[in-house]
Formats: C-alpha cells, sequence, structure tokens
C-alpha cells in the first residue's frame, strides 16, 4: 500500500494539477499543461531579449502557428469553472511581430463538451513588435462549467511559422475591470477615473488607447503628434487608426459616457490628416451600445485634402435624439480593404460635438448635386454663392475647373469617361466635396 502510495505521489508531481487562473508561467503552467490544435505550437520558455524590453518576467508562453488550419492555437483545461458574475473580463499582455489590428480571440469551453461554451470573445493589437495588455470581455458569460481557456491569435488567417505569425503571452489573468479604471496597467495612460470619455476628444488626457475597441482588421492608438502632423495641428496627442487586412469596413468604435442629443448639437467635426487620396470616404456612425441595429446610420464625408490637416463635419441632425446613442463608430476609407500603408493610416484629432458651425461650414449645408448618377448633366446648387468648383478623377487627377459665381450651374460632363467622380466646391471661404457617378 506504501508503494501505491508513493507512486500516485510521484505522477502527481510529474503530471502536475490543472492550473488556474493567474497565470504568470514561472512557475505554472508548464508547457505539457497546454493542448495544441490544428498547427498551433506552443512552449513555456525564458523570456528573450527582444521580449525583455517592458516585461519583468523570466518566463512567457510562445505559440507559433504554422500551417494546418486557419483557427490554429492551443488550449489548457483549468482546476476550477471560470465565474465572470463578478471579474468579468480575462486580461493577457501579448508581444507578437504581426501587424497593428491583428485579431486575438479568447473562448472559454466545458472540456466534456466543447459546443457548450463562452462564444468567441475577439480584440485587436494596437501595437507591434513591444507589450501590451490586451482585454477580453466575457460579460453576461453564464454557461456552466466553463473550464478550458482556448487561445487562437489570428484567428481567420493560416499561419506560416513566420514572426508574424509567432505570439507571445504572459500574466494571463481574470480581472473585475478592462483596464480604463484603477491604477496602472498598460492602459495606455490618462486619468483612472473609472468613467468613459465624452465629447470633446481631444486626446489630451482622454480618451486613450485602451478607451477603443478595434474590430475587423482597424487598430488604434493614443499618441503623440509626431512628424508631418505637426504641421497645422498645437496638439501634443492625437489618435492614430490604421486599417490593415480583416474586413472593408475595419474601424474602432468607442463607448461614450453619455447620450448624443443631436436635436440640441446636430453636428460632430473631426480634424483628420491621412496620406490617403483626396476624395477617401470618411464614415462615421453612432450606435447604442447595447443594440448595434439602434443606430443613426452611416454619414459619409469625403477627404479634401492630402498630406495636411483639414477639419469634417457630419451633419447628425436626422437622427432622433431618443434612442440612446452612445457609442461613435470610425470607419475611414469605408469599403476599401487596408493594407497597413501609410493609405491606410488616419489620424484624428479634437473630434466635437457641437450646436452650430462657422459660417463657412455652415454654408456648405443643403448643397445639393443631382442627377446622380449621369449621363449628361450634373447640377449643383446651394443656398449661397458658389464660387468655384472642380472635378477629379478617381486617381485625384483634375478634369474640369469652373468658375462659378452664383447659386447654381449645371456642368456638362458628357466627355467624362464611365466612372466615380469627385467635385470639390468653394462657397463663403469654405470647401465641400462629394462624388458621383458618370454612366
Amino acid at each position: 500500500m506504501k508503494k501505491i502510495t508513493l507512486l500516485i505521489t510521484l505522477l502527481t508531481f510529474s503530471l502536475g494539477f490543472a492550473q488556474d487562473l493567474p497565470y504568470d508561467f514561472e512557475t505554472s503552467p508548464v508547457t505539457s499543461d497546454f493542448t495544441s490544435f490544428d498547427g498551433g505550437s506552443v512552449s513555456v520558455e525564458a523570456v528573450a531579449a527582444a521580449q525583455s524590453d517592458g516585461n519583468t518576467s523570466n518566463n512567457l508562453v510562445k505559440l507559433v502557428r504554422d500551417g494546418g488550419q486557419v483557427w490554429a492555437g492551443a488550449f489548457t483545461v483549468t482546476n476550477s469553472n471560470f465565474d465572470f458574475t463578478t471579474e468579468k473580463f480575462i486580461s493577457a499582455k501579448i508581444w507578437t511581430s504581426a501587424p497593428i489590428g491583428t485579431k486575438i480571440m479568447f473562448k472559454t469551453e466545458n472540456s466534456a463538451d466543447a459546443d457548450n461554451n463562452s462564444g468567441e470573445k475577439n480584440t485587436f493589437t494596437t501595437k507591434t513588435e513591444e507589450w501590451e495588455t490586451i482585454y477580453l470581455d466575457f460579460t453576461g458569460v453564464t454557461s456552466e462549467n466553463q473550464n478550458k481557456l482556448v487561445i487562437i491569435p489570428a484567428n481567420g488567417v493560416l499561419g506560416d511559422g513566420s514572426a508574424t505569425s509567432t505570439f507571445y503571452f504572459d500574466d494571463i489573468i481574470q480581472t473585475e475591470t478592462s483596464g480604463n479604471s484603477g491604477g496602472g496597467g498598460d492602459t495606455g495612460g490618462g486619468g483612472d477615473t473609472g468613467a468613459k470619455p465624452d465629447f470633446p476628444l481631444d486626446f489630451e488626457t482622454s480618451p486613450v488607447t485602451a478607451d477603443f475597441t478595434p474590430f475587423d482588421g482597424g487598430g488604434i492608438t493614443v499618441e503623440a503628434v509626431s512628424g508631418s502632423q505637426t504641421s497645422g495641428n498645437a496638439s501634443a496627442n492625437l489618435a492614430k487608426l490604421v486599417r490593415d487586412g480583416g474586413e472593408t469596413w475595419a474601424g474602432v468604435a468607442l463607448d461614450l459616457e453619455n447620450n448624443i442629443d443631436f436635436n440640441v448639437k446636430p453636428y460632430i467635426t473631426a480634424k483628420i490628416w491621412t496620406s490617403a487620396p483626396i476624395g477617401t470616404k470618411i464614415m462615421f456612425k453612432t450606435e447604442n451600445s447595447a443594440d448595434a441595429d439602434n443606430n443613426s446610420g452611416e454619414f459619409d464625408v469625403f477627404t479634401t485634402k492630402t498630406g495636411e490637416w483639414e477639419t469634417l463635419v457630419f451633419d447628425f441632425s436626422t437622427t432622433l435624439s431618443n434612442n440612446a446613442q452612445n457609442r461613435l463608430v470610425l470607419i475611414p476609407a469605408n469599403g476599401s480593404l487596408g493594407d497597413g500603408s501609410a493609405n491606410s493610416t488616419f489620424y484624428f484629432d479634437d473630434i466635437q460635438n457641437t450646436s452650430v458651425l462657422s459660417v463657412e461650414k455652415n454654408s456648405l449645408i443643403n448643397v445639393s448635386i443631382y442627377p446622380n448618377p449621369t449621363t449628361s448633366r450634373l447640377t449643383i446648387s446651394a443656398p449661397n454663392t458658389i464660387k468655384s468648383a472642380a472635378i477629379y478623377n478617381i486617381l485625384g487627377k483634375q478634369v474640369l475647373s469652373l468658375n462659378i459665381n452664383k447659386n447654381s450651374e449645371s456642368v456638362d460632363v458628357s466627355n467624362l469617361a464611365t466612372g466615380m467622380y469627385l467635385i470639390k466646391y468653394s462657397i463663403d471661404n469654405a470647401v465641400g466635396t462629394a462624388k458621383f457617378i458618370k454612366q
């Protein structure tokens, strides 16, 4: 009997028990506690040189995705069931060479029944080749016996074993907060008041990186104004939004402290700087954070400058004020797939909700462009005098210039090739844009 007891004891120390969060990888869990699947490979190892900057741990977990399936990853079974009643978030430190905006998926399951699961909880990276803390929101998860943690970085993309398919994790914990309140943590800085941000959004103290939720290939960081963006902007900080792969609607969302009352303040204005071509569509919308189908609709404005700051005006005057719009959604270049390049990078600053516009900006309201599409003539009309207009093709090349100096003009576009065009017009020292289709 003593021999049997000793054998059981030895096996216990050799095989170990399942581990509960937090995972710091100093003593547990170890490599054998994880099960890789469908092209994933996981190992617990010492922190290497590149990953030592910003991390004082001795060990971390390295997950490499190489072939197999687009859902390649790893899982570990915990000793106890997860309880998300109080601690609704799982956070993890992550380091990867993958592009900003890479999707990181966590989920929990019942180890005996994978169909009994929490669903896929996704977040997106906002840094590359430096540590950041990500938060996965498990609010509302009530499934019983959730005792398996599944990790799938870059879910939906086939790994190739390269640096961009390699992910380092550390300090995986369960927490009550998402990093926007309480002291410390890699939350992007700013005040730790626990309150959500609200207009105006100047990025000096609020909002911070962690306040945003990137989606479907969007990635955002709040950072210091630098380089080309210093010309024409006296701010200290701005928001940098990069779209890299994912979906053509990649962007970010921001939950606000209060509902927006568009009866009182019907406009949202934003400063923007981008290298993308003139005529790039910038889409803003608002939603109810608890019901995305309850939204203001998509409001599109087109850029009139490239490589310099301009202020865009979004007119929400037709949006009802009683439907709890407390989420702002930004999708620049909506409809185009981002590639992480300069043309897929957008800088925002001083986003405001306002009741009145300057005299110049107000002149751009109620401008009409019709018929659209058109086969021969395009009419532009406005309450105020239209000084001039110019038409650009989709490549940004000017194809027609007009001196108008009256309230309405019918333009002959019959000689233009079939396709999409941008008309840029000047009224009261303000410049507006619209797109039209020549059939």
